[in-house]
């Protein structure tokens, strides 16, 4: 049996030394977790919480989690104002968390500079009804809506453009072509051009 310690809320493993049991904290260690959304792991750029910190989720990698070696910890993990807490042991062990379809992103934001003309917002994983959106640049600003899912959109994912003083926001049609939601005429000069949208 191996014995643990409990210091400052946080679990180590025992060391024996001089006639009694001591807490484990030499070194460091790390607990890797996979992020799920329902049985897929969770799509590159989300973003995470973990105990408050964020970490961006690269496809198909592990989010890297450091601790004091051999310690045990329960960690908060939060995707879209919904949180699990999952045990680990920092002992370089990989835990899984799973998010499931009732964690449907209900926000979202983007931007784009003239320099980056496009920017792809996936809205595959919003929850679905009627959305309101805002563009703005630093001259103008225009509120509109949309519904998700998107029809006939041959991918669940809104362009925001930027040529040089008009900004659009389109989508992918299942043709290949592409369907204008709105756009939006403002000063050449606006560096850069952002969305906010929330469902309603």
């Amino acid at each position: 049996m191996r014995y643990k310690i409990m210091v400052n809320g946080t679990a180590y493993k025992a060391r024996y030394a001089n006639g009694s049991y001591l807490p484990d904290i030499s070194k460091s260690g790390y607990a890797f977790l996979a992020v799920y959304y329902e049985n897929n792991l969770m799509a590159t750029g989300e973003r995470i919480t973990v105990d408050g910190t964020v970490y961006t989720v690269t496809y198909g990698v592990t989010i890297a989690i450091r601790g004091e070696a051999g310690a045990s910890k329960v960690l908060s993990v939060t995707y879209n104002g919904v949180t699990n807490n999952v045990s680990v042991t920092f002992d370089g062990g990989t835990y899984n968390v799973t998010f499931t379809s009732s964690t449907k992103r209900r926000s979202f934001s983007g931007e784009v500079t003239p320099a980056d003309t496009y920017a792809y917002i996936d809205v595959s994983d919003c929850a679905t009804g009627t959305w309101t959106y805002t563009i703005t640049t630093n001259s103008a600003s225009k509120e509109g809506s949309f519904s998700i899912p998107l029809p006939n959109a041959k991918k669940q994912e809104l362009i925001l453009g930027e040529f040089g003083g008009v900004a659009t926001l389109t989508y992918k049609v299942s043709s290949g072509g592409t369907s204008n939601l709105t756009s939006l005429q403002h000063s050449s000069s606006d560096p850069t051009t952002t969305i906010t949208a929330q469902i309603m």
